[in-house]
């Protein structure tokens, strides 16, 4: 059985509290989590590099469909108690576009805060 991929920056104090808030609202148990900060080997599942992975969120679906960033939340969302109303709330194209900006944003700061030193 193909399960849906998540990966995240496990480096990432906020990345970790809402990865841990999702694994504990999912619902299903079908869904493989991976930390691309600390687990190399998931970065070939993805087909991207590290850093690719840290600067936005990545997730693979059972189809093998890719989704990044403000995508990527709403396909979890979907799949997450209190949170799915909230995915089809946002999932237009118009609510998504801002989205994806601010996100964006947000995530080049973030990446580059963390990982500047490295």
């Amino acid at each position: 059985m193909i399960m849906p991929k998540i990966f995240y920056d496990g480096k990432c104090p906020v990345c970790k509290k809402e990865i841990s808030l999702y694994k504990k609202l999912s619902m299903s148990d079908s869904v493989e989590w991976y930390n691309v900060h600390s687990n190399q080997a998931a970065l070939k599942k993805v087909n991207k590099s590290k850093e690719e992975c840290l600067k936005l969120l990545h997730v693979i679906d059972d189809n093998n469909n890719l989704y990044l960033g403000v995508e990527a939340f709403i396909f979890i969302w979907k799949k997450t108690k209190y949170f799915k109303y909230l995915a089809y709330c946002l999932d237009f194209k118009l609510i998504k576009i801002p989205l994806n900006f601010f996100y964006k944003y947000y995530a080049k700061k973030k990446y580059i805060k963390l990982y500047a030193q490295e």
